[in-house]
């Protein structure tokens, strides 16, 4: 297991390949290579057992009643203050990058997220009347009851090691289901520790954590009720298919590709810096990275210099992390390396591995053509690719012209325009004059379409995805029977016709 603290930890070389009979991986830092900690794998025997206590305690915490949940959660928040500190230090340890953000992105958005649903949790929980016609079903009420699926599977990805696993474990654990989380194995180091944030606060068997590779993936969500997964396309379609096999609903967050778009009239140093922000931060290994720009022609040139400009300014290890691995590392080169074989295509700053690391120098690509791989896939890495258009209708159809719809971003003085057609747009988010961020906002639903996945995090939408509709419908009819019982005779096919007479 890990040490307690990353800097009295000793660190040794990783070894390139741990023997797959070991049992026991390791999480390697990227900012010197050096391994972090060991965690064993678990196996499908060990998972199984672990899931069948979940699942036993997921009846009693149900029954534990919402308030007691809710008193659950204040104590969790409590908890997650005080390790914010350590919780930082492991998660630059694993993943690099720069404190600053993890505070931002993984510290502070989550202590709203807690506050969020503490506070309007109930609300959204609490029983619906359901509006029954009186003529037709007199004497009937009913409400729906927002229930528990059981045990929910929230296998997590490295990226935001925190954030994103909080979002799903939260209304998860306020709507009454147990949960089995399992951290990215890129990611077990910050993922032990929010883990245990949430198990001493929880009665038995009610949260637990696995540590592996994709056959633990596979073993929790066989022996999950609700699955919640954020990661790569490949691993959401290959869990997707063998959910489907057990009839287990999985919900999905996986690529972006997403776009920003400057209009004539923007405040370009407000979008300038918006974007810069939007295609760099967290070395672009974020699924709502700007990975593609938009520029009206008549500001392009304007746009360019300056963001140029700035992206080059951009400081290595205090502004841009490095990449998580040599995996990432590779699909990033292979991007830029197809966009320097191209005659039309300009390289405007970047474009190289320091050399030795895992940093990579913050790159903008100026494309001829819109349809290059660099254009259409998703990079995960400090680039972005620009592309010039004529008019706003062309940079709606762009955008649109991708495998993925995560978010995308209108920068403009007239923002009635932009709210007008939004609905023309293939994506879960719209935003104008700002980018990337409203996965931060609890209230605001998280998610896309396409090959973005399917699902919805944050939000009283996130928190519904978590429990399934019961109704109950209680009928204080004083009458022997119902029109509609037998026998079918003469009279009910009369009383229908009446119906539908006085209906029309």
């Amino acid at each position: 297991m890990a040490k307690k603290s990353v800097k009295k930890a000793t660190r040794k070389q990783s070894k390139k390949n741990l023997k797959k009979d070991s049992g026991k991986f390791a999480v390697v830092s990227p900012l010197d290579k050096m391994e972090i900690a060991e965690y064993p794998e678990h196996s499908k025997t060990y998972v199984e057992q672990r899931m069948l206590a979940l699942k036993a305690a997921s009846k009693s915490f149900e029954k534990l009643g919402i308030k007691k949940r809710i008193q659950i959660l204040k104590n969790i928040r409590k908890d997650f203050i005080e390790e914010s500190e350590n919780l930082v230090e492991r998660v630059h340890a694993e993943t690099g990058k720069p404190t600053a953000e993890i505070y931002s992105g993984e510290i502070v958005a989550n202590i709203e997220l807690l506050d969020f649903y503490i506070q309007y949790g109930p609300k959204y929980l609490k029983p619906e009347s359901v509006p029954i016609n009186p003529i037709n079903y007199p004497g009937k009420k009913g409400k729906i009851h927002h229930r528990p699926l059981g045990v929910v599977a929230v296998l997590s990805s490295w990226n935001y090691p925190i954030a994103l696993a909080m979002r799903a474990i939260v209304p998860a654990l306020l709507a009454g289901n147990c949960v089995a989380f399992k951290p990215s194995a890129f990611a077990s180091y910050s993922g032990e520790l929010l883990a245990d944030i949430f198990k001493r606060n929880l009665p038995t068997d009610c949260f637990e954590v696995f540590f592996g590779n994709k056959e633990t993936n596979q073993a929790v969500a066989l022996n999950s009720d609700k699955v919640n997964f954020i990661g790569s396309v490949a691993t959401g379609k290959a869990l997707s298919e063998l959910c489907g096999k057990h009839l287990i609903p999985i919900s999905t967050e996986l690529s972006g590709k997403d776009a920003a778009i400057v209009l004539p009239d923007a405040n370009l140093e407000r979008a300038v810096q918006g974007i810069l922000w939007g295609a760099f931060t967290n070395s672009g290994q974020n699924c709502a990275s700007v990975e593609r720009i938009f520029l009206h022609q008549e500001i392009a040139d304007s746009f360019l210099e300056k963001f140029v400009d700035k992206a080059s300014k951009l400081r290595i290890e205090q502004d841009i992390g490095p990449l998580k691995n040599e995996k990432q590392m590779k699909l990033v080169e292979s991007h830029v390396k197809e966009a320097k074989k191209h005659r039309g295509v300009k390289i405007l700053c970047g474009g190289n591995r320091i050399p030795g690391s895992l940093y990579y120098e913050p790159t903008v690509i100026l494309a001829d053509k819109p349809d290059y791989v660099f254009m259409q896939e998703e990079t995960f890495g400090p680039t972005v690719a620009v592309y010039i258009v004529d008019s706003f209708e062309e940079a709606i159809s762009l955008t649109n012209d991708c495998d993925f719809g995560l978010t995308v971003s209108v920068w403009t003085a007239k923002p009635g325009i932009v709210q007008e057609v939004a609905d023309e747009f293939e994506t879960g988010v719209v935003t104008i004059n700002n980018c990337v961020f409203t996965g931060a906002l609890p209230g605001a639903p998280w998610g896309g379409v396409k090959h973005t996945g399917h699902g919805v995090t944050n939000s009283k939408y996130g928190l519904l995805e978590m429990t399934r509709p019961q109704f109950v419908l209680l009928d204080k009819s004083r009458s022997e029977k119902e029109p509609w019982w037998y026998p079918y005779n003469k009279e009910l096919l009369q009383l229908m016709q009446d119906v539908i007479r006085f209906s029309a």
